[in-house]
């Protein structure tokens, strides 16, 4: 059945304007400090939330300021797909709990005893299709080989019609679960929160990740954590390495600790930038900068972070092996294996000195 709407252009204008403004006073922003970020004039914003009138480009600048811009920019696109769904992050996915140990009975409601995955579904119009939850199900293993704390992943038959044979349940590692009462929750902080590191935009770089994640753990452990991880993602082509996919647990006692090493998987930029640069570096890292990581890291020697890199090579090497353990097709194999070697070609200056 269609459904009419009596929207019309002023309608759609004043919505625009009154979101907006409740944005700007959510975030205690004067026009004129709503000015100085954005760049549109403080008279422009009041003439828009009175009256909705702003030109397209001013409009895009206050969004862009406020909300984010991959919202409306979502708008254009193709939406002829059926499975190609609204969420948050890159993926559609869903929150469900159940039992330990069987996740062949979920629900969407909470039961005590009951633990609470994140199902990542897949989709055609992904890059790698339906095989991308495939694709982070093999690094989520590499890591877990690399001793990089990831948390706990499990591939899940997919629903009929969907189009896909698995999708991939990830356990949430701030839900605490308890057997006779309701559920507790681990206090959890990105870094893109307590560095306040725009994750949209190159806010951050590996240097201050390990200095901050070594103050606020009290642990040199922790930095040189944060190194492996940060050297895994730079050889296992993770780029999209952006201030929210680092984070931070508080337990009750207020002591911190690194978050387990989530969102990991290929995910080549298409201009090969990581979003968290090496000590200024978004590729390719030269010796000096990754010299630099590795002494805020705390390591004693260099020859000691090398031998890191060497291990870390060593697991990512097994890329294949741990292929046939989940089921990825050749096309896909070859195509992240000689993309790898790219990168492991680009950054084999490292270990030459």
């Amino acid at each position: 059945m269609l459904k009419f709407q009596l929207l019309d252009d002023q309608d759609v204008q004043q919505a625009f304007a009154a979101h907006l403004r409740a944005l700007r006073e959510q975030a205690k922003l004067s026009r004129e400090a709503l000015a100085q970020r954005s760049c549109v004039p403080a008279p422009t914003i009041k003439k828009f939330e009175l009256t909705g009138q702003i030109s397209f480009r001013q409009l895009l600048l206050l969004w862009q300021t406020l909300d984010d811009l991959s919202r409306l920019y979502e708008l254009t696109q193709n939406r002829r797909q059926p499975d190609r769904m609204p969420a948050g992050g890159a993926r559609p996915k869903a929150q469900v709990y159940a039992q330990p140990g069987d996740l062949s009975r979920c629900s969407t409601l909470a039961k005590p005893g009951d633990e609470a995955w994140l199902v990542k579904f897949s989709s055609s119009n992904l890059p790698l299709g339906h095989e991308e939850v495939i694709c982070e199900a093999i690094f989520l293993s590499l890591a877990k080989r690399a001793q990089l704390e990831p948390p706990e992943g499990s591939l899940v038959p997919a629903a009929q019609g969907s189009g896909a044979d698995v999708w991939l349940a990830i356990k949430r590692f701030d839900w605490l679960h308890n057997a006779t009462a309701a559920a507790g929750r681990v206090h959890m902080h990105s870094a893109c929160g307590l560095l306040d590191a725009d994750f949209r935009m190159q806010s951050l770089d590996y240097e201050d990740l390990i200095k901050a994640s070594r103050h606020l753990c009290k642990s040199p452990a922790v930095g040189r954590l944060q190194f492996r991880r940060a050297l895994f993602n730079l050889f296992a082509c993770n780029q999209d390495d952006h201030s929210k996919n680092w984070a931070f647990l508080q337990a009750d006692n207020g002591e911190w600790s690194a978050a387990p090493f989530y969102d990991v998987t290929f995910s080549p930029h298409p201009f090969g930038e990581h979003a968290t640069a090496f000590a200024g570096y978004g590729k390719a890292p030269t010796v000096k900068a990754v010299q630099a990581l590795a002494q805020r890291a705390g390591f004693a020697s260099w020859n000691d972070a090398q031998e890191c890199i060497v291990e870390l090579l060593g697991v990512l090497s097994g890329f294949e092996v741990v292929v046939r353990e989940h089921g990825l097709s050749r096309s896909t194999t070859r195509l992240i294996s000689e993309h790898l070697q790219r990168v492991r070609e680009a950054n084999m200056h490292l270990l030459s000195s």
